[in-house]
């Protein structure tokens, strides 16, 4: 057999067994659409149970209820016909009937059934993102060192590489390599959108129609067919791309200057592939879909180095460092060839929190931050002013895309929060996976703005290595993460321009923390919280960005054992607080729309604890709790001590 007979066999083996590999992955991720819509199939049928079970109208008829508003209680919700109509013992039937009767009720149904669905296919594509990114960077690293590998047995000279580092892993995976500039996450996005708009207009048409359960379900499951197959498409296609792309970094690394185009030869293969079997080319002239593969959906061809002569071998082999030629027995095996010549790469200095600049001056008064420290935040803050102040995802998009973040921004039902970013931690890195803003939000415009600087805080370690849970507890990594996304977000929101007054989220977290972080030699002059987040924004705004907070965890770690008491310090704010607490409390009130009814009492609850503090007395535990809402705002106005 030839040499190059020998690379060609050799790759195609190769090949075989990637491809093995990703059919695991296609079948796990029919499963998961399987399993996805066995949970819409179950929600459908428990839908049209309840449908029948109310004798149900059509939707048509629901509309013109809306219209024609032949009720006078129309207002009522559907608990308050339930209500009245217990009050006045009126018959099943009738109550049957009162639900009926209310049109909102119908639409309220149909829409809360296409929430269901929403949040299936999401769970479903959050799922699909996480294995896809696992599965590409695993065939990224397996396809570069079983190329290696084989270079190795096919010259019989060992090479030492050095181990793929994340960084590298992360900007391949990053990298789109198709010509629209889509990766495989947007393509994920964008069939998830798709899948959702699809059922959508499927389960409204068929109410329309007054179609069958059965009717319902089995168009859905075409759908989930329909979707089955393009994930199929898409796994595979990206899945050849990205061993296309570990062969290419091999052949750099090892000094391969030629490959040759490998095609599967059968009924199945493209014309364009037939013509390309055995093209050869220069390393340096590598492209995805033009002079190597995947040349299209589907493509079975793979490539394999390329020598003129066997003096190409050895020359390909021999190790660029030493100079020295390390032969391989041709029976060794791929670990031990791994365990040999796979050698970790000198570290590089490690990330740090970032010094504060020099020229950067703390201004006592919010009103007084200079915009020219930052030119990111100068950019986020002219984002901002020229956005119609009406779409938040149009506002959250441009900014995350200023951060050089692609992540589509969700706007979505959240449990208990206003804003949330989902990530997975791979390889001591965050991977961020969602954006999500909260549908229902009625608190100002402002407040709203500023949930979003807190999330893009969080949005900023996508990647940056983090020391949670490796040198910093996960609880008091989240504690002091949140502290800064605050405060961060609070002067990011007074660099913008806004100039509402806003209560703080995590008070608790703040109350405690900025006391203690003033005793650090770069918080020394803050005096509002806006000054602290000045300072904090540096960390994941500026230059270098961090999502290590090692540096604080010596102050912070120990809240509940230092010296520090929150309840005496909290009598440095008592007179301030008895001075301005109606103003205090309507600040807090403001930003938190839902508590306007409870005016008095909060403001009989701010009273009394701020009076036992002041006086030194025992203090309940809920009432301080709401307490720290408003001494943080005091902390805030009077300044830090």
């Amino acid at each position: 057999m030839s040499k190059n007979k020998y690379w060609t066999e050799r790759f195609k083996q190769e090949e075989a067994r990637m491809h093995a590999l990703t059919e695991i992955e296609v079948r796990k991720a029919a499963k998961e659409y399987e399993k996805s819509f066995r949970e819409i199939e179950k929600d459908i049928n428990n839908w049209y149970s309840r449908i029948a079970k109310n004798n149900d109208i059509s939707y048509a008829d629901a509309k013109k209820l809306l219209n024609k508003k032949e009720l006078q209680e129309f207002k009522w919700t559907v608990d308050e016909y339930i209500k009245r109509g217990r009050e006045n013992n009126l018959t099943g039937e009738w109550m049957k009937q009162l639900e009926n009767a209310s049109a909102k009720y119908h639409i309220e149904r149909l829409e809360a059934m296409k929430l269901q669905i929403s949040n299936q296919v999401e769970h479903l594509y959050n799922g699909r993102k996480y294995d896809m990114d696992n599965f590409l960077r695993n065939t990224f690293k397996d396809s570069y060192y079983h190329s290696a590998f084989n270079i190795a047995q096919g010259t019989g000279v060992g090479k030492k590489i050095y181990a793929l580092n994340s960084n590298l892993v992360d900007k391949v995976i990053n990298k789109p390599w198709m010509a629209d500039g889509k990766n495989f996450s947007d393509r994920l996005w964008q069939d998830k959108e798709n899948l959702i708009n699809t059922l959508h207009t499927e389960l409204t048409q068929s109410f329309i129609r007054g179609d069958t359960q059965d009717k319902v379900i089995k168009r859905f499951m075409e759908k989930f067919d329909t979707k089955k197959h393009v994930a199929a498409r898409l796994i595979r296609t990206e899945s050849a791309a990205y061993q296309s792309k570990g062969r290419l970094q091999c052949y750099g690394d090892l000094d391969v200057e030629k490959y040759e185009i490998i095609s599967t030869l059968d009924i199945k293969t493209s014309h364009i592939c037939r013509d390309l079997d055995g093209a050869i080319f220069d390393a340096k002239d590598y492209e995805i879909g033009v002079t190597a593969n995947p040349f299209h959906p589907f493509c079975r061809s793979t490539t394999a180095p390329y020598f003129d002569d066997a003096e190409d071998d050895v020359r390909a082999a021999r190790d660029s460092r030493t100079g020295k030629t390390n032969y391989v027995p041709g029976d060794m095996k791929y670990n031990d060839w791994y365990n040999k010549y796979v050698v970790e790469k000198p570290k590089e200095k490690p990330e740090t929190v970032p010094d504060v600049k020099a020229d950067l001056t703390i201004e006592k008064k919010q009103d007084n931050i200079k915009l020219e420290d930052n030119t990111l935040i100068k950019q986020m803050s002219d984002i901002y002013k020229s956005w119609d102040g009406e779409n938040r995802r149009t506002l959250a998009t441009e900014l995350l895309r200023a951060n050089g973040l692609e992540i589509k921004p969700s706007i979505k039902k959240l449990k208990n929060a206003y804003g949330e970013c989902a990530a997975y931690l791979i390889d001591d890195r965050h991977r961020l996976v969602q954006f999500n803003l909260l549908s229902t939000d009625n608190r100002s415009m402002e407040d709203q703005v500023k949930t979003i600087f807190h999330e893009l805080f969080h949005a900023n370690y996508n990647n940056l290595l983090t020391d949670r849970k490796t040198k910093v507890p996960g609880d008091v990594w989240s504690f002091i993460e949140e502290t800064f996304a605050e405060s961060s977000a609070h002067y990011l929101s007074k660099a913008a321009g806004i100039e509402k007054n806003m209560a703080f989220a995590y008070p608790d977290y703040l109350v405690a923390a900025l006391p203690r972080l003033k005793k650090m030699e770069m918080f020394k002059n803050c005096s509002s919280v806006s000054d602290f987040g000045k300072i904090i924004s540096e960390f994941r705004f500026g230059k270098n960005r961090t999502a290590q907070w090692s540096k604080f965890d010596g102050i912070l770690y120990n809240i509940k054992n230092d010296n520090f008491n929150i309840k005496k310090y909290a009598k440095n704010y008592t007179a301030y607080i008895a001075d301005n607490k109606e103003k205090l409390v309507e600040i807090f009130i403001s930003s938190n729309p839902t508590s306007k009814h409870y005016k008095k009492s909060i403001l009989e609850s701010i009273t009394d604890t701020n009076d036992k503090l002041h006086n030194g007395e025992t203090v309940e535990i809920s009432k301080f709790k709401l307490y720290k809402n408003i001494l943080i705002l005091a902390m805030d106005e009077k300044g830090v001590i």
